[in-house]
């Protein structure tokens, strides 16, 4: 703590991935709590070893490509929204015909070919290649949005594909189209996110005193992060790129109004009773994981809602019904007097 005694927290803004917005809605809440900006934070969770700094806030996708040693996560900040969004001139239904868009995301790229199979998708190394560019010159997640930015402005691109929290930290002014969740709306077109979007984890050295930032953790937020973890531990690393996830704590009548609109009577089993009522009025764990072909032709998808003391056991049997489905949809048929002449995969996962 410092002579003011506040909190002293360390993050880095050029990676443009939330936490330091996270942190700023915290001090506005709490007060006493000061940003530490950092460009480095793996020799920032040394200076917190060596007694500097109070906290380090990350996000989940950083800490898990960059794991470092010696600190305990001591819990999360609410959860940002985990949809990505397309930055272009409409939304993605009434884009021309064989638009331009760029997104590193192997993921979305599937998702948006399923969308539109008329899209013309690029990573960004491919942009660069076809059209002859330079990158830009500062080497920040912040810098390539305001790229991409650019070249969709000198109508080089038609549109890009970022986090939310990016587009925020990039103080882009254009419009945004969320690549949502879609609840409620089955007719429309489902964007899941990458895996581990949205949290902000925060580290500590060993022994420091939780009570003082207890209140202000989100205890929501750190169980949706604990249940993705848990599922997605047990996906093999070859697929994880192609795997859309979400996992929240939500109230029961929100996921009954969503789940009517759709008319999942599947899902609404066991919520309800004989006479439309909820069973019980605690909040529901919802949990959906997706899987992708290339071209978005194929996907295995798996979708539970259960009650919060169930969240645990119920991560495990969606991860079950999924290997399930994946072992099934990848496997080769043989020959046989009951089924017929012999097929390929129905699911394949690289062509």
């Amino acid at each position: 703590m410092s002579e003011i005694d506040a909190l002293q927290v360390f993050c880095d803004p050029s990676l443009g991935d939330g936490a330091k917005a996270a942190v700023a809605d915290w001090s506005k809440r709490k007060g006493k709590v000061e940003i530490l900006k950092t460009t480095d934070l793996v020799s920032a969770s040394e200076q917190l070893l060596a007694g500097e700094g109070d906290l380090l806030a990350c996000s989940a996708e950083w800490v898990l490509e960059n794991p470092i040693s010696g600190l305990t996560m001591v819990g999360t900040l609410p959860r940002k929204e985990p949809t990505l969004v397309m930055v272009s001139d409409d939304k993605l239904e009434y884009l021309p015909k064989g638009a331009i868009i760029v997104t590193d995301v192997e993921l979305c790229q599937r998702q948006l070919i399923r969308a539109r199979a008329d899209l013309d998708i690029h990573t960004v190394a491919e942009i660069v290649e076809k059209n002859d560019l330079q990158l830009p010159k500062g080497n920040s997640n912040i810098d390539l949005a305001k790229w991409l930015e650019d070249l969709r402005e000198r109508n080089i691109i038609n549109g890009f594909v970022i986090s939310r929290s990016l587009f925020s930290a990039s103080n882009i002014k254009s419009r945004r189209h969320t690549l949502g969740l879609q609840r409620g709306e089955a007719a429309r077109q489902r964007f899941l996110p990458p895996p581990w979007q949205g949290y902000t984890l925060l580290f500590a050295r060993p022994g420091f005193p939780t009570d003082l930032i207890q209140e202000d953790l989100d205890y929501p937020s750190l169980l949706s992060f604990q249940l993705e973890s848990r599922i997605l531990r047990d996906i093999d690393a070859e697929i994880l790129p192609f795997i859309g996830i979400h996992t929240s704590l939500r109230q029961i009548g929100t996921v009954l109004r969503e789940l009517d609109n759709e008319d999942d009577l599947h899902l609404s089993d066991g919520l309800i009773d004989s006479y439309g009522k909820p069973l019980n009025t605690k909040p529901r764990v919802e949990l959906m994981i997706e899987l992708l072909n290339r071209d978005g032709s194929v996907s295995i998808s798996v979708e539970r809602v259960a009650p919060e003391e169930n969240a645990s056991e119920e991560a495990v049997r969606l991860l079950l019904t999924f290997n399930d489905l994946l072992e099934i949809s990848t496997m080769e048929h043989e020959a046989s007097p009951r089924t017929g002449a012999a097929s390929g995969a129905m699911l394949n996962l690289k062509e």
